[in-house]
């Protein structure tokens, strides 16, 4: 899987210029979708899908840059009998001033105006309007999106991580090399009046994207010879512990409550007897049982707006009350 990866990827760092253009990008489609008030749903399931493509690509982009780069560095560090100290040290410089700082800005949560930071204003905005008047079908395209914004954080922080351990610290190493090396011959003179010194094992790395290693196990899997097939039972206990989705008997109980003054809240209540991995899927299904057939209710939306918990999330949606 490392070779293809070799194979399909083009191993030099990107530019900073190459990865800027995707905040330009981003910004534009994410601006395009919240000013379409009135976009049908299938416009609206387009530029859903577009602004998912290019998070995508962008999130992608950065992993495998972060993975060249370090690739790089290991190269430059180990590469001591082909390039002479002087060498290594003016290319230590380049790398860090022309690709490793202005990808540090690039990923820097805390810099109001990084991609990354863009990529948390939009993770909000996109939870808010996705809890509108929406039919099912454009709700899927919400989660889809919601999904994968909400694992930026956490991708973008491992990749900042990376720049300011392994990455920023490149020219200080290449500058101590010769303590180091000075304070081995001092051990190995007189070994047995010095404590050993740790030595760090290899860390495997990876050089691509999520998305490219998902797609190269997709082109792997066809040539695979066939697999016993898994037999899988589910118990009467654990079907009672995951209960699917019931529209008709949740249709029920809605049609039952009215008039409601709190729509969430009723949902609130209906969520108390779903496992807590289930809840949100459950929720948005609740969601689509009052919007998907607005011709049956009138909904009234209040000035005011609670916060709604679901598990460890937090969603702010508007108050919304319910009559036939």
């Amino acid at each position: 899987m490392g070779y293809l990866g070799f194979l399909t990827q083009e191993f030099k760092p990107l530019l900073p210029e190459q990865l800027r253009r995707y905040h330009a990008s981003i910004q534009d489609i994410y601006d395009r979708l919240i000013r379409g008030k009135e976009l049908a749903p299938d416009q609206r399931i387009l530029r859903l899908g577009h602004l998912y493509d290019e998070v995508r690509s962008f999130l992608d982009k950065i992993v495998t840059n972060t993975g060249s780069l370090l690739q790089r560095t290991q190269e430059l560090k180990m590469n001591r009998e082909q390039q002479r100290y002087a060498e290594r040290v003016r290319e230590a410089r380049i790398l860090i001033e022309e690709y490793i700082d202005p990808l540090n800005s690039i990923v820097d949560l805390g810099d109001a105006n990084s991609t990354a930071s863009l990529l948390g204003q939009i993770a909000h905005g996109i939870n808010r309007d996705r809890f509108g008047n929406h039919p099912p079908s454009v709700l899927d395209a919400y989660e889809q999106l919601d999904q994968l914004l909400r694992q930026v954080n956490g991708l973008l922080q491992r990749e900042a991580n990376i720049i300011r351990r392994e990455l920023t610290p490149l020219l200080e190493r290449i500058k101590r090399e010769s303590e180091i090396m000075n304070g081995w011959l001092l051990f190995l003179e007189r070994p047995l009046l010095h404590a050993v010194p740790e030595i760090g094992h290899r860390q495997r790395t990876s050089l691509f994207g999520d998305q490219t290693g998902a797609d190269l196990r997709m082109y792997v899997e066809q040539f695979m010879g066939d697999r016993p097939r898994v037999s899988i039972t589910l118990t009467p206990a654990a079907a009672l512990i995951h209960p699917p989705f019931q529209p008709h008997l949740y249709r029920q109980r809605l049609e039952a409550a009215l008039p409601l003054d709190d729509f969430f809240g009723w949902c609130e209540g209906q969520l108390t007897e779903v496992v807590e991995e289930r809840r949100e899927h459950h929720l948005l299904k609740l969601i689509s049982l009052l919007f998907g057939d607005r011709s049956k209710y009138a909904l009234h939306y209040g000035d005011q707006r609670r916060y709604f918990h679901v598990g460890a999330s937090r969603y702010t949606v508007p108050t919304i009350s319910v009559s036939k």
